[in-house]
């Protein structure tokens, strides 16, 4: 997948909706760097997310909100933590999978067998995440 495309793509959206986007992002990574990041973590990254570290940045985020002063208004985000945030916060891992809806099938998180909704644990759901992702299809 090329992961650079989809979020111009996303920023260009956000942008023709005349919505506040703000990007912090790294260079992307040596294939040796995420080598000793997984090393540290004792897990192998999923194949996309060794993909995103490599091709896109050693650490993104983006952030979007339609009006900062109403919080009914349409906001999101996408954070993906720098490789070594990610190893040295996350420890003691059996091993990593991005979402998807099997997976969240298996762990019985929300939303699940709503198709709209791809929701990832939240920070302090008492699982050991500290990251999260959630969009609504329209």
């Amino acid at each position: 997948m090329d992961y650079r495309e989809l979020l111009d793509a996303v920023r260009r959206h956000v942008k023709r909706l005349k919505v506040d986007c703000a990007v912090t992002s790294g260079k992307p990574a040596s294939e040796k760097a995420v080598a000793a990041a997984e090393a540290k973590l004792n897990v192998r990254l999923p194949a996309e997310l060794r993909e995103f570290y490599r091709t896109v940045a050693d650490g993104y985020a983006m952030f979007w909100q339609a009006d900062a002063n109403d919080s009914e208004q349409p906001f999101g985000g996408l954070r993906v933590p720098s490789l070594s945030s990610l190893a040295e916060t996350y420890s003691g891992w059996r091993g990593m999978a991005l979402y998807n809806p099997e997976q969240a099938e298996k762990y019985g998180f929300p939303y699940t067998k709503d198709p709209r909704w791809r929701s990832a644990p939240r920070p302090g759901s008492g699982n050991g995440c500290r990251s999260s992702m959630s969009r609504m299809a329209t």
